[in-house]
């Protein structure tokens, strides 16, 4: 089963595509990366501290005629 999380960031590359050729790139790329990271400490053999990050990054390349513009942001 996917959760609802994955099932949207797997919907995000799709609907940035869609918005860039409804704005009017004649050819459009999209690229969506994202990472979880997490980390325990430990001291005296107890969780000292814990934390969780997830981090993610949409990179857009589209074409207008003959120009290209790079557009990448997390």
């Amino acid at each position: 089963m996917i959760r609802q999380e994955d099932a949207d960031a797997l919907a995000l590359p799709e609907r940035t595509l869609d918005m860039a050729l409804a704005a009017g790139a004649g050819e459009a790329e999209v690229l969506v990366m994202r990472e979880d990271g997490a980390l325990t400490r430990f001291a005296n053999s107890e969780i000292h501290q814990n934390v969780a990050q997830r981090d993610v990054a949409v990179n857009l390349r589209v074409v207008l005629g003959k120009r290209v513009a790079v557009f990448g942001g997390a």
